[in-house]
């Protein structure tokens, strides 16, 4: 029913899909001569809302990934590695808990829920050097906001669902 070749999977008579960084880029390139599907438009709020992923519009796109290429630059990404290290090698001392059974294993963690706590303390860090310290033991009220932002999406973008996990969606 599915034809593999490598690097190469046709879905449909009509698809085939690239696995490899070469076709990646050999499609997502500047200057290539490949458009954005309609697909994208169903990602849009309203006609007015557009971003950098759904915008189909050639010039429109490469002005505002200009735009972006500004605040990611190879030496602003690499100023963040700090930041993410910090938060990173913290949060691994905190993951397992410090509650453990006589097997010496820890407590169940839902790991979905704690990598949103890494990723809100580190995006807070590194854009706005505030100190939320949600991934810390101890109760903390900001905890409630990656969820808010979950909710928020479900609302306003319904189509990101797919992107969320199961949990999420009760």
């Amino acid at each position: 029913m599915f034809e593999t070749y490598g690097d190469r999977f046709r879905a449909a008579p009509n698809l085939l899909l690239f696995r490899s960084s070469e076709a990646y880029n050999c499609v997502f390139s500047p200057g290539t001569n490949v458009a954005k599907s309609p697909f994208y438009h169903v990602w849009r709020r309203n006609v007015h809302d557009l971003n950098t992923l759904h915008c189909t519009d050639l010039a429109l796109h490469a002005r505002r990934r200009k735009a972006l290429a500004l605040a990611f630059t190879e030496q602003s990404v690499k100023a963040t590695i700090p930041y993410t290290e910090r938060h990173v090698d913290r949060w691994n001392e905190l993951l397992p808990g410090e509650d453990f059974d006589a097997e010496g294993w820890s407590q169940d963690r839902d790991i979905a829920e704690w990598a949103d706590y890494l990723n809100f303390d580190l995006f807070a860090d590194v854009c706005f050097g505030a100190q939320n310290n949600i991934k810390e033991p101890g109760p903390n009220p900001l905890r409630q906001i990656p969820h808010a932002i979950v909710l928020y999406m479900k609302i306003h973008n319904p189509v990101s669902l797919v992107a969320l996990s199961t949990k999420d969606l009760d």
